[in-house]
């Protein structure tokens, strides 16, 4: 199926999902630039969701050893977290399947600037809660909402899901923006790995350009994820947003002209 897109989009998307790898690793997000990406490419929407799961999950698994190493994960929280995100990463990879391409494009497109306002609302919290702390009920409750609905939201659109889990940890649960991190990831494996059976079993992975664009993710999140742990998040916040700019003018003039 190398034939649905040309060598010169084939390189592109590899380009693409190895930047995602590194901005996800750091702020979160990725998906917000691989799935206009697959789709500018001539990728078909459903064929695109699957290739982008599994440079996920690569990048994620990559990113979530690295920050585990760092000391910058609560494992208590971020384990119950990722229970709940691979439930809701199942339920709502079904649901994908019953959603025409078109549907998938719109709520692409409607994730987006979502992802963007986050984005701007979202501050550091250099002093919030660190790994480590003890479990109470009220954390475990806490835990699986977020990660419950990290993981729905994640195989339903995926797009800025990172973005999104981080934010929940540190505004909801009042972690330092490193540990949220660490915890996204964590949850992010679960929901990717659960979305991405449903895909493949399906039929909808096209390997030749997924391989690639994973090994590109990899890369790109072992990067991201040292950068993160040595200096934060910060410096990636005006690379995301100029990001988001163009392939929301991208995907505006594609609605257009289409």
């Amino acid at each position: 199926m190398m034939d649905m897109i040309s060598p010169g989009m084939y390189i592109f998307v590899i380009f693409i999902a190895g930047i995602a790898g590194f901005i996800d690793a750091v702020a979160g997000g990725g998906g917000v630039i691989t799935m206009p990406a697959y789709m500018f490419a001539g990728i078909p929407p459903h064929n695109a969701y699957a290739i982008n799961k599994l440079a996920a999950v690569t990048g994620s698994v990559t990113a979530a050893v690295k920050y585990i190493r760092g000391g910058a994960v609560d494992i208590k929280v971020s384990v119950i977290a990722a229970a709940g995100s691979a439930v809701g990463g199942l339920i709502s990879a079904g649901i994908v399947m019953l959603l025409s391409d078109k549907v998938l494009e719109i709520l692409v497109f409607i994730a987006i600037p979502l992802v963007a306002v986050a984005m701007i609302f979202h501050k550091n919290n250099p002093d919030g809660e660190h790994a480590l702390r003890k479990l109470t009920s009220g954390k475990v409750m806490m835990a699986s909402g977020i990660g419950l609905a990290i993981g729905a939201y994640d195989g339903l659109i995926g797009s800025g899901v990172g973005t999104f889990a981080i934010i929940a940890f540190a505004s909801l649960m009042h972690y330092d923006y490193i540990t949220a991190g660490g915890n996204s990831k964590v949850i992010n494996v679960a929901s990717n790995a659960a979305a991405l059976a449903t895909f493949i079993l399906n039929g909808l992975m096209i390997f030749s350009i997924a391989v690639p664009c994973a090994i590109a993710a990899l890369c790109g999140s072992w990067i991201g994820s040292k950068m993160a742990l040595k200096n934060g998040a910060i410096i990636i916040r005006p690379m995301m947003f100029a990001v988001v700019a163009m392939m929301m003018i991208k995907m505006i003039y594609d609605m257009i002209a289409g």
